[in-house]
């Protein structure tokens, strides 16, 4: 169950680099922006996590 926000994020991510390369955008711009978009979904899928296990971001108990 961990990993699924990741691999949701991810599968979003590739389908949008393959739809960049449809379009014509180059190999190595869609490369970045896939690269930049799996980062942002490691960062995401940490965030869910830590808010599903109760880490609040103020301190407030």
């Amino acid at each position: 169950m961990r990993l699924a926000f990741f691999f949701v994020l991810a599968h979003l991510v590739t389908g949008l680099r393959n739809v960049f390369l449809a379009h014509g955008v180059g190999y190595i711009n869609a490369g970045r922006i896939w690269g930049i978009g799996l980062v942002l979904s490691v960062l995401i899928a940490a965030l869910i996590l830590n808010g599903m296990g109760g880490v609040r971001s103020r301190g407030e108990y």
